[in-house]
Order: structure tokens, then sequence, then C-alpha cells
């Protein structure tokens, strides 16, 4: 036997445990002795050993170890008898068992979660690499920290910083060191979430949450900051907490302008077809908030994306069979897409069956105008938000559009979807028949030609000072000037006077 042992030492051979005593002592005799230490060092395949009862530090072979050798860790206590290594006569502990640590009978204290073990740590590390976190408690004035490690969680809980835990301190007999075990989840940390605000009433407001497609209430009273800065679409962060059964925002505070962002917006443009329509007026029944259904062939099959009334870039009617360009906006909380940024396609006449009418620019203002159309006696109202071209209007300019009925009024017609046309586009093959009823406001004079007794209808070197009259076309007050020249019958009207008008652009 004596010349296997040379062998194995030429060679370089690792421990091998068959090599050991058959007992505990390391001439052979005597039955052997369990002691108690604390695993100091361990590795892939053998650890070291403080003993308790003696300034001794053992060496052990991994394969020593009675148990599932992943739940050894440094620090815990063991149990195991003394044995020599044949080879070099050192003493070796073999035969290990670990054993529960005591735990001092004392009652459940309430502290809380200082560091978290984070979330990508669940305790399967190498051997001695067990991730630990820490807790504090309060006791007379003082704060005290413990350390804890995934095993000391109850149920399987994923703490976070600030969570409010309850749990038993356990104290290590050998080596002294306290920490936390069987540590329960008393309450979770308030969360902080952001939002924008959508709404604010006379005391009370509502918060479109970041997290969740879901508004939130709030009370002013919990409002950090200076209520008269606060205004719908300002970004906010927030607590949530449960009153009455319901979730309310708490300790709101402002945000940077910015920071919350609750959708992507694809830089790609894509073509499509409007399916669906936003109606002018919603049902009672109308609750989505996406109405609108555009078709379109995108990454080679066809796909229908929603839009809702702030998805178009103008306030040009939509009408279905538009040929469209949009963007794809994806939003970040439940991954929703649909169609925004949406703008009419000039080629979009080509493809619905729409009417189309020709007319004059009449009359402007403020925000609306009339036009002098070719197949109607009656004016056209028209609002400046469904002018095609970015371009302004002016009066007498030619323009192509739809007449559609007016949602207000069902007697009454507007144009929409306007396009100007080329000068000389349009020719009115029949004069209007429509006569205004007007008052004038201010009188016209004649030409002068040097003689007392001229009359005006021979005054023809210069035209006289205008007037101007005063009449209603659709409910519309509007002014128009006249010359004498313009008048028939050779009457001359005076301030105050009612007159039949015939206005010409």
């Amino acid at each position: 036997m004596a010349a296997l042992v040379t062998v194995l030492k030429a060679v370089g051979m690792s421990f091998d445990p068959s090599l050991l005593h058959s007992n505990g002592f390391a001439n052979g005799t005597g039955v052997g002795l369990r002691e108690t230490g604390v695993v100091e060092k361990l590795l892939s395949s053998y650890g070291f050993i403080q003993c308790s009862e003696r300034q001794a530090r053992l060496f052990f072979h991994c394969s020593q170890y009675n148990g599932n050798l992943q739940e050894l860790k440094i620090g815990d206590d063991v149990e195991f008898e003394v044995s020599s290594d044949k080879r070099t006569g050192k003493p070796i502990a073999v035969k290990l068992v670990k054993i529960k640590a005591e735990v001092l009978p004392e009652e459940r204290i309430s502290g809380q979660v200082v560091s978290a073990i984070p979330n990508h740590l669940d305790g399967r590390s190498a051997p001695g690499q067990v991730p630990t976190g820490s807790v504090c408690y309060e006791r007379n004035g003082e704060v005290f920290y413990l350390t804890y490690t995934p095993d000391d969680v109850e149920g399987n809980q994923q703490l976070e910083t600030g969570d409010k835990v309850s749990f038993y301190m356990e104290t290590n007999k050998h080596t002294g060191a306290v920490s936390a075990h069987n540590i329960m989840l008393v309450k979770k940390k308030p969360m902080r979430c952001q939002g924008v605000v959508c709404a604010t009433k006379d005391a009370f407001g509502f918060i479109e949450r970041a997290d969740v497609v879901k508004e939130i209430f709030f009370h002013y009273s919990e409002f950090k900051g200076d209520l008269d800065a606060l205004q719908a679409g300002d970004d906010v962060e927030f607590s949530i907490k449960d009153r009455n059964g319901k979730e309310v925002a708490t300790d709101v505070r402002l945000l940077p302008p910015g920071t919350v962002i609750f959708e992507d917006i694809s830089i790609e443009q894509f073509e499509g077809t409007v399916t669906k329509v936003i109606p002018k007026v919603p049902t009672k029944n109308q609750n989505d908030p996406l109405p609108g259904r555009i078709c379109a062939r995108i990454n080679f099959s066809q796909k229908e994306l929603l839009f809702g009334e702030k998805d178009t870039k103008s306030k040009v009617t939509l009408l279905e069979g538009d040929h469209v360009q949009f963007n794809i906006s994806t939003d970040r909380r439940d991954k929703l897409e649909r169609a925004t940024n949406i703008d009419i396609l000039p080629d979009t006449f080509h493809f619905t069956k729409e009417s189309r009418e020709m007319g004059v620019i009449a009359a402007m203002r403020d925000g609306f105008g009339f036009i002098k159309c070719v197949d109607r006696d009656a004016r056209m109202f028209f609002h400046f938000s469904e002018v095609l071209e970015e371009s302004p209007l002016h009066i007498s300019d030619e323009v192509e559009f739809t007449v559609v009925p007016d949602m207000l009024s069902a007697q009454r017609n507007h144009a929409v979807r306007i396009k100007k046309l080329p000068k000389g586009t349009v020719s009115f093959h029949t004069q209007s028949e429509q006569h205004f009823l007007g008052v004038v406001e201010k009188e016209a004079t004649a030409a002068s030609n040097g003689k007392n007794n001229a009359s005006p209808n021979k005054a023809k070197e210069k035209e006289g000072e205008e007037g101007v009259i005063v009449y209603e076309d659709c409910g519309v007050k509007l002014t128009i000037p006249y010359h004498i020249k313009d008048l028939e019958g050779g009457v001359l009207p005076q301030l105050g006077d009612k007159v039949h008008l015939d206005p010409v652009s």
C-alpha cells in the first residue's frame, strides 16, 4: 500500500476520498467523534471548516457532504467526524451534515427592505456566491441593519426596496453574526407611476397613466406644487393608493415637459384607403375612441388600422374611399397599433365617387367664407379648415368642392374638401337670379365735371366716391361697395334707404 501512495504522489493526483482511515483517528483505533463547525470556504470540489470547539481549520472534500451540495453555503453550521489523509497524515473533516442554526426565541420584528436582491438573481449561484439583501428596523430610536438571502424570504415573494416586512432575527451561535430570517411581506411600497393630466375640474382632475391604458382620479390636495401652474397636458408622477375600493393618485408632482411618452411613431410613411370615417355627430353608444378604419398593405399583407379624431393632420373632411398617407403609432402600454398623421393624397378624387362642383370665392371673413356656385343660385358657406392647400384663398379664386349637408341644420349645405383651380377653369353659363335686400350705410357721390348743373349721367371723366350697402347672406351680415354707375333707374338712394341688389364678384 505504501508503494501505491508513492505512485499517486508522483503523478500529482488530487485528494481521493477512498484513502481516508475507517475511523476518526490516524492510528486506526477508537470510535469517530462528532464535532461542529462553520463552513469558512467553499469551492467547486472542496472547502474548509472552522471548528467551533477548538482552534482548528479542517479541509473537507465535497463528496463527504451528506445532502444537496447546492444548498450548502459559506457560514452554514455543520457537524462532522475528524479523520486523516493517508497521504499527508493531516486531519480532515468527513461525514458532514448540515445543522440548523439556532433561532432566538423572539417576537417578529417590523422593518423595511433597505437593499433588495436584484430580480435576475434567484439564489442558484455558484457555491459560496449567495446573493444577499438587507433590511432595517428601529428600536429605542436607533436603526439596525440585517442581511438576508433568498432562502430567508417566505412564500417565494420578490421583495423590493421600500417594502414593509416582518421577520425573526437569527444569530449564528459560532460567529455571533445576526441576520433576518423567515421574512414576510407586510405591505408593498407605494407604487410610483407617471402620466399626463388629461382633465381638470374645480377641485380634482384625472391623469392618463403611462403604465396601463387607464385614467386615474386625483384630488387637488394631493398636488405638490403651485395649483395655478397645473393644467391639462402636464407630465406628472404620482403614487397609487386604494381608497374605498378604488385606486387614486397621491403625492402628484410635475415632471419636465416631454418626460412621459405613450407611443412610438414610425419614421416610414404608408399609403392606404379609408374604409370607415369618424361620425361627425357621435351616437349615444359611441364609446370607441378610435372609430375610424384604414386598410393598407404593410409588409406584403393587408392590414386594417384604427384611427381617431386627433390622428388627422388637418380638419378637412375625410370620406370613405379616400387615398391617404399616414404613419403607424405603437402604444408602449398595450402595443396597440393605429394610423396617425393622416393626410389626404392629391389623387384621392380619382378613387372616390363624390360629385365635385365648381365656383368662385365671393366673400371671406374670419375663419369662413362664401362661394358663388356655377350650378347653384345659393352661395355656399365654407370653413377655412376645409381648404386642402396650405396657401391662403383670396376673393375671386376659382375652386372645386364637395357639397354635404350641415350637421347642425338639415336644411343647409356647406362646401368641404375645397381645392384651388387654375385661373380660367371656372365659367358661369347662366347669370344668377338671386337678389338681396340691403340698407344704404353710406351714400355714393357723383363725379364733378366743373359745371354746377352737371347731372350724374353726364359725369364721364372719373367716378365719384363709392357708397356702402349692408345685406345678409345665409344669416351672415355682409357689406358691399357701390358707385353711382351701379344704380338702375337714375334714382339716388339716401342713407337708410332699403334697396335690392345683385352682388357681383
